[in-house]
């Protein structure tokens, strides 16, 4: 309590003291002391402004320099300095507006506001830009961004400035000077590719490398590998005695023909007439599918499209066999 009285005597008589002598009196505790320290800290001031006054009115130079300095270490912890006495330290230097006395006592101004540029960041459709929009930069500093792609989506271009850095996924501007503009596309990330494809004859052994007769019926395996697509189709087209064109169907993973009403088995398979003539034929396996992504983008239905092809050659017919039977 003692020392607290002391204090109050202290203050009181600093003020009697500058307007008697118009010497710069400490301020005690300022505005800023009480927004940016703790009340240790703001104590430790006030011993140092009492240490401060002795000095002063015993001509200790030292002393003076030694309070002003206690005083400078507890106000540097907030990163503010200034003013030759050690009263006041403010994050402004000597060059600019920051207060001064006027009538009882010192009035103080705001530090100016710094200087900030703006960053502005878009990203189109597929993905996204952090952070985004318009976003206050204060000058010299730096800020960093992260694009990000949706799912089936990947990150297709990436400008700053208008300049094209690649498909970045981040980018940091330092040191900022000016006011920037970042910008991301996207892309469809999906995929479709038809495998290689395997004809047989359901094990009936009237295949034999490529070679069969007509009458008999050949079956197919056809893998497919698929990614962020949709609506997957294969269709296989063929011309024996006349063009033909059927879809395949998705068993256990891999794509077979339907199967045939004229098979008494239930074989999925396509048989060749009868009368086809002997030679090489072709058939054509397209994959099809519907890309969501790139729909999305344009606004219309784009399809991403596979094919395969495979041959069979057919010479004599079921007929001329040495046995009967039918697969």
């Amino acid at each position: 309590m003692k020392k607290y009285k002391f204090r109050i005597f202290s203050t009181i008589l600093i003020l009697a003291l500058a307007v008697s002598f118009c010497t710069p009196a400490l301020a005690v505790v300022s505005q800023y002391d009480d927004k940016y320290l703790s009340d240790s800290q703001k104590e430790a001031i006030q011993d140092a402004t009492d240490a401060w006054w002795a000095a002063y009115n015993s001509g200790d130079q030292a002393g003076m320099d030694a309070a002003h300095a206690a005083a400078e270490a507890e106000r540097a912890t907030a990163n503010y300095s200034g003013g030759s006495d050690g009263s006041e330290y403010h994050p402004w230097d000597d060059n600019d507006s920051g207060g001064g006395y006027s009538g009882g006592g010192y009035y103080y101004y705001d530090p100016p506001a710094p200087t900030t540029y703006t960053i502005a960041a878009t990203a189109g459709t597929g993905g996204s830009i952090s952070p985004s929009g318009s976003t206050s930069v204060t000058e010299g500093s730096s800020k960093t961004y992260t694009i990000t792609a949706n799912t089936g989506y990947k990150i297709a271009d990436v400008k700053v400035d208008g300049s094209s850095i690649g498909a970045a996924s981040t980018y940091t501007f330092s040191g900022v000077l000016s006011s920037h503009s970042i910008s991301a596309t996207f892309a469809s990330a999906a995929s479709l590719s038809a495998g290689g494809v395997t004809l047989g004859d359901g094990g009936s052994g009237t295949l034999k490398s490529g070679v069969t007769k007509s009458g008999y019926g050949i079956t197919v395996r056809l893998p497919v590998t698929a990614s962020y697509v949709s609506g997957t189709t294969v269709t296989a087209n063929y011309n024996f005695t006349s063009a033909k064109s059927v879809s395949l169907e998705n068993v256990g993973g891999t794509w077979q023909f339907p199967v045939n009403g004229s098979s008494v088995t239930g074989a999925r398979k396509i048989y060749i007439p009868v009368e086809t003539k002997d030679g090489t034929y072709t058939i054509t396996f397209t994959v099809k599918a519907l890309d969501p992504q790139a729909t999305a983008l344009t606004g219309s239905n784009i399809y991403l499209t596979s094919t395969k092809s495979a041959t069979v050659t057919v010479k004599g017919d079921m007929y001329s066999d040495d046995f009967t039977g039918n697969s």
